[in-house]
C-alpha cells in the first residue's frame, strides 16, 4: 500500500467520523428540544394550578364572610 492510498483511507475515516458526530449532535439537540417542551408544559401546569389555588382561596373567603361579600359586590 502506498501513502496516497493510506491518506485516502484516512480521509474517508475522518469524513465518516464527522458524519457520525453530526448525527449524534442532531439527536442531542432533538432530545434537548423535547425536554425543553416538557419543562415548559410542566411550568404552565404549575402556574395554572397556582392560579386555580388563588381563585379557590378568594372565593372561599367570599363564601365564609358576609361582610366581604358585600365589599366584593
Amino acid at each position: 500500500m502506498n501513502w496516497e492510498a493510506i491518506g485516502a483511507i484516512g480521509e474517508i475515516v475522518g469524513a465518516l467520523a464527522v458524519l457520525a458526530t453530526l448525527y449524534y449532535l442532531a439527536i442531542q439537540i432533538k432530545m434537548q428540544n423535547y425536554q425543553l417542551q416538557k419543562s415548559n408544559e410542566q411550568a404552565r401546569v404549575s402556574l395554572s394550578l397556582e392560579l386555580n389555588d388563588s381563585y379557590t382561596q378568594l372565593f372561599d373567603m367570599l363564601l365564609r364572610d358576609k361582610n366581604f361579600i358585600s365589599i366584593y359586590h
